[in-house]
C-alpha cells in the first residue's frame, strides 16, 4: 500500500509490483497459493490477490506517537511508539491504541501515567475479563471506560500538576531504556536502578495529589499486589 496524490491509501497494483518492487512481487509470488486461499473480504481477484484482509486500520498506526496497550495483560502494559508500529487487535487479544489529538493540551506522558497506575489497574482488574492466570483484557470497551482525571489547563496549579508527571513519566522512560540499555553491567546499573526508584515514589506522590483520596488511597492496592489477589 502506498498514499496517493490525494493522501489516501492505495493498494500498489501488480504491474507496478513487478515494475518497481521485484522483490516483494516475487515474496508474493512464491506465497500465491496460500494468499489465495484466504477468506477475505471482499474477495480478492486476479489483480488483488496479495491484499489484506482487512486494511481500515493500516493509517491508524501512522502518527508522531502513541500509547500502545497490551490488551491481555496483567501488569504495565502502556508503552510509548515513536517509529509507527502497526499492531494486530481485535477483542480480547492483541493490541489497542491510543492516540492523542495534536490539538490536545494534554501529555502522552501523563496518559500513560495514569494508565500505569494503581488507581486504573485496580479498576481495569475489576471491569476487564479475566482469563485463566490472572490475566486481564482491556480492550477498546474497557480503555474508553477508564477514569482519567481531567485537567484545569487555565489553573496554574493543575497545568503544574500535569506537566509535574508529564516530566517524571518521561525521565522514568529514559531512566529504564538505559537500564535496558546496561543489561548485565551492575556497576552502571545500579545507581540507574536506584534513581529509578528515587523517580517512581516522586511519580506516586503527584498521583496522590492528582486524586486526592487522602485516607483512602490506601485501599487500592498496589499493581503487583493486584494480580496477587484470589
Amino acid at each position: 500500500y502506498k498514499f496517493d496524490s490525494n493522501g489516501n491509501l492505495k493498494l500498489v497494483l501488480l504491474d507496478d509490483l513487478k515494475a518497481n518492487y521485484n522483490g516483494l512481487y516475487s515474496y508474493f509470488t512464491h506465497y500465491k497459493e496460500k494468499l489465495v486461499s484466504r477468506d477475505i473480504s471482499p474477495e480478492a481477484n486476479d489483480f488483488d490477490w496479495y491484499k489484506f484482509g482487512r486494511s481500515q486500520h493500516l493509517t491508524s498506526a501512522i502518527c508522531e506517537s502513541k500509547i500502545i496497550v497490551g490488551v491481555l495483560s496483567n501488569g504495565y502494559k502502556y508503552s510509548i511508539d515513536y517509529n509507527d508500529t502497526f499492531v494486530s487487535s481485535g477483542g480480547t487479544a492483541g493490541y489497542a491504541m491510543i492516540k492523542i489529538p495534536s490539538d490536545s493540551d494534554y501529555s502522552i506522558y501523563y496518559i500513560q501515567t495514569l494508565l500505569s497506575s494503581k488507581y486504573l489497574e485496580w479498576f481495569a482488574y475489576w471491569y476487564g475479563e479475566i482469563f485463566r492466570g490472572n490475566f486481564v483484557a482491556r480492550g477498546t470497551k474497557i480503555l474508553k471506560k477508564l477514569p482519567i482525571i481531567k485537567i484545569d489547563f487555565s489553573s496554574a496549579t493543575s497545568k503544574k500538576l500535569h506537566d509535574n508527571i508529564s516530566n517524571t513519566q518521561k525521565d522514568l522512560n529514559n531512566l529504564q531504556t538505559r537500564i535496558d540499555k546496561n543489561n548485565g553491567n551492575k556497576r552502571k546499573q545500579t545507581p540507574l536502578q536506584r534513581q529509578f526508584r528515587t523517580k517512581k515514589q516522586e511519580l506516586e506522590n503527584l498521583l496522590k495529589k492528582l486524586y486526592d483520596l487522602k485516607d483512602k488511597d490506601n485501599l487500592i492496592p498496589n499493581v503487583s499486589d493486584i494480580y496477587a489477589i484470589n
